[in-house]
């Protein structure tokens, strides 16, 4: 009530009175007179007040508590687990329905505005050497499938949040290779490794992982390809490039100019090497992406469409249930904030 160390409230809003409004006037002008009755006293210490540093104190447990329960897996995940959002979740969910809420006022249902911030999980490890390998043969499909595995292990739900040191680990490896490969490489790769350590400031998700993680792959990549002549390109080359952007060859004729061959003999040398035409490996990698971006992001998907070049967007829609017997909404709805799937 007062003093500057509690939190209370007697009145809130404005009171228009139809009469008796200048003894009001008087009453709030003398408040300091009105502390001196005995009377008035007694009723103010009836009020329920609060110290400011025990309310932080008994916040601060809770938090700690959920915390706990939610990297544990323990019974306490049943009473509160956060949102798919890392957060408030955006309509409120029914109490008949599957996703656990906090109950945390008597009658009413709300969710955990709390924002789970995990360790890693230490098992998770990436094969130094079998990395290595896969850089000198020029197989960046293998690298990103490795980088994958290990985001998987690091983040067991997408919706995860870890500490910025997250990928320490990573970042020092990937460090080690490139110096292995060459000084300037090892120079390249540690600029771009510093500037994003100094820009990370927050807990990391699943997704700004996975996209910081890629980036600095392909970049190792391109600095260990980037002497390659035209007539050095083949099928696996070609398969990075789509890695890096499955936009960059919708063509038959622009993936075979690539690799500087006819159209036919391009086809069947293609399918040779991945088992499915052309047009089924590139389409299935657009998928592969789309569905990270809908999982991850909260992009529209009119624009996930845009981006990975599906013209007209309903022609997305349509690709999406070929392929995954839903429509790109219904995945949005199933997998955004659960586990990997």
């Amino acid at each position: 009530m007062w003093g500057e160390h509690y939190l209370g409230a007697l009145l809130c809003g404005q009171v228009l009175l139809d009469r008796g409004q200048h003894e009001l006037h008087r009453m709030a002008n003398t408040s300091g007179e009105l502390l001196n009755s005995p009377k008035a006293r007694a009723l103010l210490d009836e009020v329920t007040v609060v110290d400011i540093g025990r309310l932080q104190s008994a916040a601060n447990e809770i938090v700690e508590l959920a915390n706990f329960g939610i990297t544990s897996g323990s019974k306490v995940v049943d009473l509160a687990a956060p949102g798919p959002f890392l957060g408030r979740l955006p309509t409120m969910p029914s109490s008949k329905g599957k996703r656990p809420v906090a109950p945390l006022l008597a009658g009413r249902l709300k969710p955990l505005p709390l924002v789970p911030i995990e360790t890693k999980n230490e098992q998770s490890v990436l094969a130094a050497a079998k990395f290595a390998a896969n850089l000198q043969a020029g197989d960046l499909v293998a690298n990103l499938e490795m980088i994958g595995t290990y985001l998987d292990d690091l983040f067991p739900r997408w919706s995860q949040k870890l500490p910025p040191t997250v990928l320490a680990d990573f970042e020092d490896l990937l460090i080690g290779i490139a110096s292995g490969e060459a000084v300037q490489f090892g120079r390249d790769i540690t600029q771009a490794v510093m500037r994003h350590r100094a820009q990370r400031r927050r807990p990391l998700n699943r997704y700004e992982c996975q996209v910081y993680a890629e980036r600095l792959v392909i970049q190792l990549h391109n600095l260990c390809d980037e002497n390659r002549l035209a007539s050095e390109r083949t099928i696996s080359t070609l398969l990075n490039e789509i890695e890096k952007d499955p936009t960059s060859f919708l063509t038959v004729g622009k993936a075979a100019a690539y690799v500087m061959l006819s159209e036919s003999h391009f086809a069947r040398l293609f399918k040779a090497k991945t088992q499915v035409s052309f047009k089924t490996y590139v389409t299935a990698k657009r998928m592969e992406r789309a569905k990270r971006e809908l999982a991850l992001t909260a992009k529209p998907i009119l624009r996930i469409a845009n981006e990975l070049e599906f013209h007209p967007p309903n022609y997305f829609t349509r690709t999406f249930r070929k392929h995954f017997q839903m429509t790109p909404s219904e995945y949005r709805e199933q997998h955004q904030g659960d586990t990997h799937g």
